[in-house]
Parts: C-alpha cells; sequence; structure tokens
C-alpha cells in the first residue's frame, strides 16, 4: 500500500486541533440535534437518512450521508445494521461515515484535516507520532486513544506509548487532566514493562526535561495532580519519598521557589517521622546533585523553626551541614547568622563533627585566613558555650597547621594577633589552650608584634611541650638567626632548648635534629658561649652524655664540624672529653668521621705532649677499624695544618704516607682528593717521597687530574729541585689530557708560572721554551705563551 505522505505546517496544525475541538463537541448517542428535537424522532430522522443511503438518486444518497454524518455517535447502531444487512451501496456509505465518526471527522471538518486523519494508519510512524503528540498536548487523549487503537503493529504502537512518555508538554497535560494513569494502563498491553512510577522517575531524573517543566510553571500543580491519584496517607507518604529520592526534583523543590511549597507538601503524612524522614530525603537527594546554596539554606532554617520539634531539627541541620560542605565554599559565602543557626542546639558529638566537615572543606578553610573573615570567625566562636569553644579551636588548630605560612601572615597583623590571643585565654582547656597558643610560637622567629609576657609564656610553652608539632616549632625557631641569636645571649635560656632538643620524638629526629644543632654549633656567638668554661664543661659532662645514642650521635656530628666551637678547647682536658665521647660512637666508620671531623680544626701543639701520646693522632694505623674509616680519618685530618705540622715534626710521618700509598693502589678506596691538597704534597716534599706521588699521577687518571691542578694551578709552590728533577714527567703528564684547550691551558699555566721561568733562566733554555710555545697545534694558547713571555 503507497504510504500517504502529509505535510504538517504551523496553520494547518491550528486548524487540525481547532476541528478536533468541533469533533469533540459534536453531539453524541441519545442527544437530540435540537433541543426541541425528541428522542423518537431523532431515531426516526436517522432511519429515514439511512434508508436513503441506497436511492437511485445520488443527490439523495449525498444528502442522506450528510445528515446521518452529523448525527455521529446517535446513528451508529443504524449504521452497524446497514453495514450487516443493507445494499452495497449503503454498506459502502455506512462504512465511511462510521469510520469518519470513529476518527472524529464532521463533514464540517477541513477537507486536508479530514484526509490526515484517515490518513493516520498508512502515515509514517514519525508522522503518527506527530499527530498523537499534538492531540495529547491539547486535551484530546479520546481522539488519540482512538487512533493509537488503529496501528495494527504491536512494536509501532509501543513506540508511539514511549514516545508519548517522553515528552514534557504530553505528560503534563495527562497528569493535570488526571488522565496519566488511564493512559499508562492503556499502554501496558503493548509495553509489558511500563510502569507509572519509572515513567515518573525517568521524566523527573531529567534535567533538560525537568527544566522544561520549571519553566512552564507547572512543577506544583504536577505534583500536586500527581499526589491525588493515591488514595490513602501511607500510600502518599511512599510516592513522595519515592518522588523525593529523584535527586535533580529535590533540588528544584529545595529552591527558593519551591521549597516553602515543599513543607506544604510534606505536612500531610498521618506520622511526625515521615514529616522529617520526607524532608531528610529531599535535602540529601539535593546533596548529590551540588548541594544547597547558603542563602537558600537560611530560608529553609527559618522554614523549619516552626515546623519540626527539636530532635527532627538537629537531624535536618546536621543534613543540611552536610549539604553545605559538602562543595567548595567559601566563607565569605556565609555568615555569622547562618553558622549560629546551623549550630545551634546541637550536641557536643554532633558540633564536632559538623566542624570537622567544615574544616574539611578546603575552600572554606583556606578562605577563613583573611583578616575579615578570621576575626568574624573568631568573633562567632567567641558566643558559644566554654566546651564547644574548646572543640572549636581544636578544629582551627589543625587547619592552622595545614596552611602554616598564611595562617603566620595572617596573626602578624596585631589586631587579628589580640583577637586571637583573647579568644584562646577564654578556653578552658589547658592542653587545648597551650595547642591554640603554640600555633602564634613561629611568630618568635619573625617581626610579629608580640607582647613580652605573651613571648615569654610562648618559650615556656614550647620548652615544656613534647609533641611533633612541637618539635617541628622548635626546630624552625632555632635555625631562625632572630630567635637563636636571642636564646645565645642568656646561658639558661641557650641551655634550656639545648635540653629540648635532646627530647626530639623519631618525627623531630629525622627532619628537624640535624639542621638544629648544626645552626647552634656552627654559629658565631657559639665562640663567646663555649668559650666560657662553665658551659663547655656543662656541654662536654653534662649534656652529651645525658642524650640518646641516636641524637648524641647527630650532635657530636655537629659539634666536631663546627669551626666555631672546636678551635675554642685549645687545652686537652675539653679535647680529651670530646674525644671520649666520640670514641663511644658504635659505628666505625661514624666513629672515624667525628674523630677526624674534631680534630680538623684542633690545635695540635697544645693537645699533645711527650708522655702519652694522643692516641686519636695514629688513628689512620688502627687496623682494628675498616679501611673506609680510617682513609675517612685521612682525608678530614690532612685540613688540620696543625696535625700535618705534628706529622712532619714527629716520627708518624713516614707511615702515614705508607699508608695513604696503600690506599691508592685499592680500587674501591678513593683518597685521590689528596693529590690536589697542599698540606699533604709538602709533607711528601719535606720527606723526599715525591717519586711515588708521580707514579700515582701517571698510573690514576683521578689522581692526574688532581695532581696537574696542583702543578699548574700552584707550580710556585714547588722547589726548583723537584721541577728540574721531573720535568719531563710534568710536559708527559700534560700531553696526555686529551682536551685540546684543558691541555693548552695546563701547558701555559705551568710554562708561565714565576718558578718555571725561573728555571729556564738559571739554566739558559729560554731556547727550549720557544721550541715549546712554537710546537703548540692550538694557536690561541700560542699567541697567549708569547704574549705572557
Amino acid at each position: 500500500m503507497c504510504e500517504l505522505k502529509i505535510v504538517i505546517t504551523a496553520w494547518t496544525l491550528s486548524v487540525f486541533l481547532s476541528c478536533f475541538q468541533v469533533a469533540a463537541d459534536a453531539p453524541s448517542a441519545g442527544q437530540s440535534p435540537a433541543n426541541t428535537e425528541s428522542e423518537q424522532e431523532t431515531r426516526g430522522a436517522i432511519d429515514r437518512a439511512v434508508q436513503s443511503l441506497d436511492s437511485d438518486s445520488f443527490q439523495t444518497r449525498e444528502k442522506a450521508t450528510k445528515e446521518v454524518w452529523r448525527f455521529g455517535d446517535r446513528a451508529k447502531p443504524a449504521l452497524q445494521r446497514v453495514i450487516e444487512n443493507g445494499s452495497l451501496e449503503a454498506r459502502s456509505r455506512a462504512t465511511t461515515i462510521l469510520a469518519d465518526i470513529e476518527l472524529g471527522i464532521t463533514p464540517e471538518t477541513a477537507p486536508e484535516q479530514a484526509r490526515m486523519l484517515r490518513g493516520f494508519e498508512a502515515s509514517s510512524q514519525a508522522k503518527r507520532a506527530e499527530i498523537l503528540l499534538s492531540l495529547l498536548k491539547t486535551d484530546h487523549a479520546e481522539l488519540a486513544s482512538k487512533l493509537i487503537d488503529r496501528v495494527n503493529d504491536p512494536t509501532a504502537k509501543a513506540e508511539l506509548f514511549e514516545r508519548s512518555f517522553a515528552d514534557t508538554a504530553v505528560l503534563t497535560k495527562l497528569i493535570l487532566s488526571g488522565r496519566f494513569r488511564w493512559w499508562v494502563q492503556k499502554s501496558v498491553e503493548f509495553a509489558p514493562n511500563t510502569h507509572e512510577h519509572s515513567i515518573i522517575n525517568d521524566w523527573l531524573s531529567n534535567e533538560k526535561k525537568l527544566k522544561e517543566l520549571l519553566d512552564s510553571d507547572k512543577l506544583q500543580s504536577v505534583i500536586e495532580a500527581l499526589l491525588i491519584q493515591e488514595q490513602t496517607d501511607e500510600e502518599q507518604v511512599v510516592f513522595l519519598k519515592r518522588l523525593l529520592s529523584i535527586t535533580p526534583l529535590s533540588a528544584a523543590l529545595l529552591s527558593e521557589a519551591n521549597v516553602e511549597f515543599l513543607l506544604r507538601l510534606i505536612s500531610i503524612p498521618a506520622k511526625p517521622g515521615d514529616y522529617q524522614d520526607l524532608f531528610l530525603t529531599a535535602i540529601r537527594s539535593s546533596n548529590r546533585s551540588g548541594g544547597i546554596p547558603s542563602e537558600r539554606i537560611e530560608k529553609i532554617l527559618k522554614c523549619i523553626e516552626g515546623n519540626f520539634v527539636q530532635g527532627f531539627r538537629i537531624e535536618i541541620k546536621l543534613a543540611l551541614v552536610e549539604t553545605l560542605f559538602s562543595k567548595p565554599i567559601s566563607f565569605n559565602r556565609l555568615n555569622s547568622s547562618i553558622l549560629t543557626e546551623l549550630f545551634a542546639e546541637l550536641e557536643k558529638e554532633e558540633f564536632d563533627r559538623s566542624l570537622e566537615m567544615a574544616f574539611a572543606n578546603q575552600t572554606f578553610t583556606t578562605s577563613v585566613f583573611d583578616s575579615f573573615n578570621f576575626r568574624s570567625l573568631i568573633t562567632w566562636a567567641s558566643g558559644l558555650p566554654v566546651d564547644y569553644r574548646n572543640r572549636f579551636v581544636a578544629h582551627l588548630t589543625m587547619a592552622v597547621r595545614q596552611h602554616t605560612y598564611k595562617a603566620e601572615s595572617l596573626l602578624k597583623e596585631p589586631n587579628v594577633l589580640k583577637v586571637y590571643w583573647d579568644f584562646v585565654d577564654s578556653l578552658s582547656d589547658k592542653d587545648v589552650k597551650s595547642g591554640a597558643k603554640l600555633i602564634v610560637a613561629p611568630l618568635m622567629a619573625s617581626e610579629a608584634n608580640l607582647q613580652e609576657d605573651q613571648r615569654n609564656e610562648l618559650i615556656r610553652l614550647v620548652l615544656a611541650t613534647r609533641t611533633d608539632d612541637v618539635d617541628a616549632t622548635v626546630g624552625r625557631l632555632l635555625c631562625t638567626p632572630r630567635y637563636r641569636d636571642r636564646i645565645f645571649d642568656e646561658n639558661e635560656n641557650f641551655r634550656a632548648h639545648l635540653i629540648r632538643c635532646g627530647q626530639f620524638g623519631d618525627f623531630g629526629i629525622r627532619f628537624h635534629l640535624e639542621p638544629v644543632y648544626q645552626n647552634i654549633f656552627w654559629n658565631e656567638k657559639a665562640t663567646s658561649i663555649f668559650q666560657d668554661a662553665d658551659n663547655s664543661r656543662w656541654l662536654l659532662s653534662e649534656y652529651l652524655p645525658s642524650l640518646s645514642p641516636t641524637i648524641r650521635q647527630i650532635a657530636l656530628g655537629a659539634l666536631c664540624n663546627s669551626p666555631r666551637v672546636v678551635p675554642t678547647w685549645g687545652g686537652k682536658p675539653f679535647m680529651a672529653s670530646l674525644l671520649a665521647l666520640v670514641d663511644d660512637q658504635s659505628d666505625a666508620d661514624i666513629r672515624a668521621r667525628t674523630v677526624a671531623a674534631s680534630l680538623r680544626y684542633a690545635r695540635f701543639d697544645n693537645l699533645l705532649d711527650d708522655d702519652p701520646k694522643l692516641p686519636f693522632a695514629t688513628l689512620f694505623r688502627d687496623k682494628t677499624l675498616p679501611d673506609t674509616a680510617r682513609a675517612i680519618f685521612i682525608t678530614k685530618i690532612t685540613d688540620n695544618q696543625s696535625y700535618l705540622e705534628w706529622l712532619r715534626q714527629s716520627d708518624q710521618a713516614d707511615a702515614f704516607i705508607d699508608t695513604v700509598e696503600h690506599f691508592f693502589r685499592m680500587p674501591d678506596i678513593d683518597l685521590m682528593e689528596l693529590n690536589a691538597k697542599q698540606g699533604y704534597v709538602q709533607l711528601l716534599i719535606e720527606k723526599n717521597r715525591m717519586e711515588s706521588w708521580f707514579i700515582n699521577l701517571e698510573q690514576n687518571e683521578s689522581a692526574k687530574t688532581n695532581g696537574l691542578v696542583m702543578l699548574t694551578a700552584k707550580t710556585d709552590f714547588f722547589s726548583l729541585e723537584v721541577l728540574e728533577k721531573n720535568w719531563n714527567r710534568i710536559l708527559s703528564l700534560i700531553s696526555t689530557v686529551e682536551e685540546p684547550n684543558q691541555r693548552g691551558k695546563y701547558l701555559a699555566a705551568f710554562l708561565l708560572s714565576h718558578r718555571s721561568l725561573q728555571l729556564y733562566q738559571q739554566k739558559r733554555r729560554i731556547g727550549e721554551l720557544l721550541r715549546q710555545i712554537e710546537t703548540q697545534e692550538n694557536p690561541v694558547v700560542q699567541d697567549a705563551l708569547l704574549r705572557s713571555l
């Protein structure tokens, strides 16, 4: 069958729908065409017109057709009889008339619209849907029902129902007209999975469709119409819970325009508990769709004040706190009245949980550290009961630790600091108060305007409190010159801070202790501190021995490497005490390293006497130590010129050089930097041991690099005898440098040194120098040599 194609324009659709209204208003069976016409007369008129349908006259048949047609539904029984028993002509006309009556087509219907209705069954599925939805939107559900009944294909019929359920305007019209449930029930035969609850849920869960409903201002009317369908209070409560669990819908109902309607709506339940549950359902559901704006929360709080008993209000407030802080929200978006209302009536545990949610919101916490916001928050908290203030400060303290630099910058402002300090002083919990004040302790290292009594109290708290956070604060303070210099001026305070460092926990030891001791012992003022014999005696005899092994090791490492403290102990008693502590270290490498460090700045002329010899001076010979420990000792001790002087004057010099050369031959021990140490090379020259030094340079690339630095940068350090004896070896070493520029630089530095020129002049070998210059392949180096010469 050829598909009937119909084009619907805006004008034809409007005419079409107006014709539907005419059809709907057509008289039905049992009604008289005219008010004065009796039912009997009507039946007689119908019978006469029906009998004329097979008249011999065409004009009579046409006239009879229109007359029967105008009677509409009332003519159906007579037409049915003609179809069953009439002539062919009469049956044909009766069938056509009856079909038009079924479609709502009257003689007054425009021909174009009549063709559209008659062709509905033959139209494409898209056109059918277009016609059907137009009828449903214009309140012609019965006619739409008749049309869909004429669709024979069950799949096509089910699709048309689905299209109707997916259209917001259609659903709105069906619900408001009270026909929604009827239309759903009609669809069940062809779409068995269709259920009114799932239809509503899918519809109101779709944000785009929900917005269409909101834009039409029919949301409240639709919900009320749906609610009327439910017969009992219990059914209505179940229905409301189902509605309010739809996330976008809950958010819409909690909007400023609908929140009062929501309160009015849910006041219907028979049990007060249902009232609370429904409101909580709405709040929690809206929370999943992005929460409720703070300004709307304020309105909700006002709405619930007279509608709920205290217990219910608290539950709702907790839900509002959760939804408020579940999304990023700045403190600027709130005000003290909202916080007061939200947190009012809460028990301590609930208050604590609410604060935890608030300070877990990073946007909120960050925004608190603004001068105005911070003072506003403290002012609000000042109005809380004392116990609640303690809990508030505990959470604020944690937030400050997470935003240390912002908090410190803020608290430097005198007005902010005063507001905060006065508030903390009002706390009842001693530990909470101490913790809150310790937050301000880092300000002692800055130019903050702390009062003297505040500063003294903070120092007392810092010294008396032992926690990881305070360890970190102490560490930071002692690494800050302003604070550290202050305590160096007070002996007792200085000692108290050293004792506090000795009490660091594992966290403080791992992250803060080593730099702390370095900043103390390496400070310039340490020299004057430990020139005081009492301070030195206390440090070596009381303080260091009292420390745990781990902390003592860190303290000794910083002390022994300090160029400030050890040189002040020129006499043997203090050094002997220090070395005794060092010798007690269990790790051989650490012991050797620390001994070498402690002797690095010591003056050996004051430490050594004839009997007995200081045992640490010959630690390099102690074969009970690992080779690495002895190598560490040698590397560090050669920085001490007084030690090398002692070696030169003692009988230990050759043994020391032998040990070094032994280590030079060991691939896993690296002492090559000694080849560039002036003191060590001087010792070799004086002991006539340079041969082994040159051999080492010729055999080891690392040694050669360090040795050439000495030979070219410090040529004048060597005697003329050494240079003359090893002249060719030195030139040969330089020639083995692969990089041309570097090779040229070494050669220029060596040949043009004062010692080399002196040697050339004495031996009348200037010609040889010129030949060296002429053979230079690098013109830049050659030119530099000639100019210098």
